[in-house]
C-alpha cells in the first residue's frame, strides 16, 4: 500500500467516525435537570487571623463615561486616570481625604448631594451585620475589597480600573477601621 492510499484511508475513517459521533457535549447537557449552574471559583480565602473580621473603609471614586451608567461621569477614561493619580498624590502629601471625595468623588447615591458613606465590608465567612455591611465574597469589585482588607487603619492606597475586578474606575482607599 503506498503512502497517498494509506492517508486516504485514515483520512476516510476519521471522516466516518466524526459523522457518527454526537458532537460537543457540555457539561450542563449531561447534568440532570434543575441542576443549578456552577458558581464562579471562589476567591482564595486568607489565612485564619491574618485578616481582620470586618473592615470600614472610605474611598474617592474617579469613574468616567461609559464605565457604568448610573454614575453619570462625564470625563474620558485618560481624564479619570489623571486625576485619580493627582487626587492620591495630594492625599500622600498631606491633603484631606474628605475633602477631596466630596468634592470630586463619582460614588454617589442617585440624587444625593454628598458621596457614599463609608463602607462596612464582613471578610470571607464571615457573618454580615443586618444593616449596612456587605460579604466580601459578593463584591463585584474584588481589587477594592482587597485592597481594603490589606490596608491597615490610617493607611491610604489605590486601585487601578481594571474591566473585571475594578471596573467602576479608579478607587483611592482610606482604611478607617
Amino acid at each position: 500500500m503506498t503512502m497517498r492510499a494509506l492517508c486516504a484511508a485514515l483520512c476516510a475513517l476519521l471522516l466516518t467516525a466524526c459523522e457518527k459521533s454526537p458532537g460537543p457535549e457540555s457539561v450542563l447537557d449531561r447534568a440532570p435537570r434543575n441542576t443549578p449552574a456552577p458558581v464562579r471559583k471562589a476567591a482564595p480565602r486568607p489565612r485564619p487571623g491574618a485578616e481582620p473580621e470586618r473592615v470600614i473603609v472610605d474611598r474617592i471614586l474617579i469613574s468616567f463615561k461609559g464605565a457604568h451608567a448610573a454614575l453619570h461621569a462625564s470625563r474620558s477614561k485618560q481624564e479619570a486616570r489623571k486625576l485619580a493619580y493627582e487626587l492620591y498624590e495630594r492625599i500622600r502629601s498631606g491633603a484631606r481625604f474628605v475633602e477631596l471625595r466630596n468634592a470630586y468623588s463619582d460614588d454617589r447615591v442617585e440624587g444625593a448631594p454628598q458621596p457614599r458613606e463609608p463602607f462596612r465590608i464582613s471578610n470571607f465567612g464571615v457573618q454580615t451585620a443586618p444593616i449596612g455591611e456587605f460579604a466580601r465574597e459578593r463584591s463585584n469589585e474584588p481589587a477594592f475589597t482587597d485592597l481594603a482588607f490589606a490596608l491597615r487603619p490610617g493607611d491610604v492606597g489605590m486601585v487601578d480600573y481594571h474591566p473585571k475586578d475594578a471596573n467602576l474606575g479608579w478607587s483611592i482607599v482610606r482604611r478607617l477601621r
